[in-house]
């Protein structure tokens, strides 16, 4: 079932942070074989306009994701987003931002299992080295 009111807090502009989620009722006999994460400052914004989208298959990319579960074998997938800090510092610390996680069957057939808002809170140290 798809959670359209989700809510990402407790985090800070300019720190890595992981998004990991279990997407469940994936159709059986199918897999999942790409997955996105996408946020915007509104969400009638064009993708081209995203302020971070992050794009994972099955296969890792150590900075992006991965699907780490396809949920061919028990119909719940697990999906993994690693969005870096340079990427989090675009967001503006207190302010609200649209996201979904938004995923792709092994038919073609695409699925949003995961929809809301996204709020960091703003940064105190600024040195990274």
């Amino acid at each position: 079932m798809a959670d359209l009111d989700s809510v990402i807090v407790d985090f800070v502009v300019g720190d890595d942070i992981e998004i990991k989620r279990t997407i469940t009722n994936v159709p059986s006999g199918t897999s999942i074989t790409k997955a996105w994460l996408t946020i915007k400052a509104f969400a009638a914004d064009s993708d081209a306009s995203a302020i971070i989208q992050k794009i994972i298959t099955t296969t890792d990319q150590p900075l992006v994701g991965q699907i780490t579960d396809d949920g061919s074998g028990d119909q719940q997938a697990e999906v993994v987003f690693r969005v870096l800090g340079s990427e989090t510092a675009l967001l503006n610390g207190g302010q609200t931002y649209r996201f979904d996680i938004q995923v792709k069957a092994s038919t073609g057939r695409i699925y949003t299992p995961e929809l809301g808002t996204i709020t960091g809170r703003g940064q105190m140290t600024l040195a990274t080295s």
